[in-house]
């Protein structure tokens, strides 16, 4: 098991990507992801996440029941105002 990772938009993306034949596009990103201690998911990036799965919607419902399962690594984290200030 490696570190914690902080999850971005991409490699979200990247580690749900399949192939035709169902196998894993990118497999490092889901091997890190299976992984990692925690996998910090800001709320921001997954409304981004949303935005581009509007079309796969059962990938998105998956992606979505995974992050608020408690027996899983993941670990939602809502913005905080100085986050928001400090992005400006």
């Amino acid at each position: 098991m490696s570190g914690p990772v902080l999850a971005d938009t991409g490699g979200l993306l990247k580690a749900l990507a399949r192939t035709p034949d169902s196998k894993p596009s990118f497999p490092e990103y889901q091997v890190a992801l299976a992984t990692a201690s925690t996998v910090i998911v800001p709320a921001l990036v997954l409304a981004e996440v949303d935005y581009f799965l509007r079309e796969n919607r059962a990938a998105m419902r998956k992606l979505v029941a995974e992050i608020f399962d408690p027996k899983t690594r993941y670990q939602y984290e809502l913005p905080l105002p100085s986050d928001l200030v400090r992005a400006l």
